[in-house]
């Protein structure tokens, strides 16, 4: 088998696989709801307590690891530690402690992971790919099944929730607080080269696929669809106005751990999509992990295509 961390801004996840006829299946998945992105002081560096937590899970997942044979396990970090100032201490002390060297991803080569993932499950020609993180958020375009743009905002919903938010759920005011931030960020981007439509977005990562059962719960949706509307989308925004107890009751049934998190996420989603114009989600089970497995795994001859 191998295996890959993932340290998150909000969560820290493991995933094993075996290989069979040159595709990866997953065998083992044990996560933790870390919320890194919280121990982030005001000169972007990690707090002793976040060092601490995340030492500890490093070293729960040695012990795990210590129990399989496993061939090569591949640990990476995203926004979680991409831009922290004590970035050196944090990646010496887990080293020192848990022996894994984490490669810290760039924001382009994190989005052309993500796009690398779903690049064989049979997206369209052009199109916008987005990972909303706990941290960071990732936009990749791509035409005729090519990335011509791989970028990186520095927020997340996480990080926006830690900015904007007072109490578990954001207020009408806070979400347009959020919304203002999302829209100023993404107005820094450099616009892809050609004349891209994005009437679908593309969403991976665990916040898209908490956003997805959320509306499946609260739309009724019986069908196992992974696509929605952004009208659907925006129902959940209005539920939560209108009956925030509802909406605090069906969060809880789909991802209590993301019961903070998950409202700026959408609403980071549902910004985007207004921006560039999109009007529908479609949602893959796959993300940055699986990209860049694949990644490393074709780099060692181990995986071909």
């Amino acid at each position: 088998m191998y295996g890959t961390i993932d340290i998150g801004s909000n969560t820290i996840r493991m995933v094993l696989y075996s290989i069979k006829n040159n595709q990866l299946y997953p065998m083992i998945n044990k996560k933790y709801t870390a919320g890194l992105a919280g121990y982030i002081d005001d000169n972007s560096n990690m707090n002793e307590e976040g060092i601490t937590k995340l030492l500890r899970i490093l070293g729960e997942l040695k012990e795990i690891l210590s129990q399989i044979e496993i061939e090569e396990i591949f640990p990476f970090a995203t926004a979680s530690l991409r831009g922290r100032n004590n970035v050196n201490e944090i990646l010496c002390k887990i080293k020192e402690q848990s022996g894994f060297d984490v490669r810290i991803l760039t924001g382009e080569e994190e989005a052309i992971f993500d796009y690398n993932s779903i690049l064989h499950s049979g997206i369209k020609e052009e199109g916008l790919l987005v990972d909303v993180g706990g941290g960071s958020t990732e936009l990749t375009f791509f035409q005729n099944k090519q990335v011509v743009s791989a970028q990186s905002l520095p927020i997340g919903s996480l990080s926006l929730y830690s900015r904007f938010v007072e109490q578990v759920l954001p207020t009408e005011k806070e979400m347009k607080q959020i919304r203002k931030e999302v829209k100023r960020q993404l107005k820094t981007l450099e616009n892809p080269q050609g004349n891209i439509e994005s009437p679908t977005i593309y969403s991976v990562g665990g916040t898209a696929r908490a956003a997805l059962k959320l509306i499946r719960r609260t739309e009724n949706n019986q069908i196992k669809t992974m696509e929605y509307s952004k009208k659907e989308l925006r129902h959940v925004l209005s539920n939560l106005l209108d009956n925030p107890s509802y909406m605090v009751k069906n969060i809880l049934a789909v991802a209590p751990e993301r019961i903070h998190t998950l409202i700026p996420g959408i609403v980071i989603f549902d910004t985007i999509a207004k921006y560039y114009g999109s009007t529908q989600f479609v949602t893959s089970k796959c993300g940055v992990r699986e990209g860049y497995m694949l990644s490393m795994l074709k780099e060692r001859g181990i995986l071909v295509g």
